[in-house]
């Protein structure tokens, strides 16, 4: 992969052109667990709604599924970042065809802090990752691979970093702006190192349990063997053993 360069103001011929960009989909407003409980608390009311009028239960079921997708697509979105050396944008296409796209631009005074790193998808899949925390909405933005091509997303994390560190030489602590803070990932955190401790004393004491006891449930030993010392051991892979990304 090509090193990326950044550019200062002085290139006046290209301070238009984007450094990097990456495309992915989406929500327009709030995290996914915001718009996940949003659609739940408009979908469930719904389905009652129909039940108490006594709508027979396929068109029931069909009714919930529509509404749980008509929410979703109203929400959602197809977004294109770009960095510039002054900030980014964010430009976002919504999904429902009447609603006008979305141009947001942030500047590097607006990030207060970002998070890079990488974890276990429920897929199994290890995925890297980007948080952007600002002070403005959307407030938090997350970027993944798991959205788009791994080497996209690399070359745009990579300068988004260095882009960040170039304004922070430029930026003194002192000022009441302050420099855009880079801030541990869930397993450089002391709680990360707790909980993984608990975990690996909890599979010893299961595995003596499993060892000594006369008969155990074939669900519950899988569980063990599939779920818990797999899940453990990237954990303490990833705490004890690869540090930082």
């Amino acid at each position: 992969m090509a090193d990326t360069v950044v550019r200062t103001g002085s290139d006046s011929n290209n301070e238009n052109q984007p450094l990097s960009t990456f495309a992915c989909g989406g929500f327009i407003h709030g995290s996914v667990w915001s718009n996940v409980m949003l659609v739940t608390m408009i979908s469930l009311p719904v389905m009652f709604l129909l039940i108490s009028i006594g709508m027979h239960s396929l068109l029931v079921i069909l009714a919930f599924v529509f509404s749980i997708f008509a929410l979703l697509k109203w929400r959602s979105g197809h977004m294109t970042y770009s960095l510039y050396d002054w900030g980014f944008e964010q430009y976002v296409v919504p999904s429902w065809a009447k609603k006008q796209p979305i141009l947001r631009k942030f500047k590097w005074e607006n990030v207060l802090s970002y998070q890079v790193g990488a974890d276990m998808s429920r897929g199994l899949r290890e995925y890297n990752y980007l948080k952007i925390k600002l002070n403005q909405a959307p407030h938090k933005i997350q970027l993944s691979d798991a959205q788009a091509d791994l080497d996209q997303f690399l070359a745009f994390k990579d300068q988004f970093e260095e882009l960040v560190n170039h304004y922070n030489s430029n930026v003194s602590t002192s000022t009441p702006v302050g420099q855009v803070k880079r801030r541990k990932d869930f397993y450089q955190t002391f709680w990360a190192k707790l909980i993984t401790a608990f975990f690996i004393a909890l599979c010893v004491g299961l595995i003596w349990f499993a060892i000594n006891a006369d008969s155990i449930r074939t669900t519950n030993l899988y569980r063990i063997v599939a779920v818990i010392i797999p899940g453990t051991m990237y954990m303490a892979y990833r705490v004890f053993f690869r540090k930082g990304r």
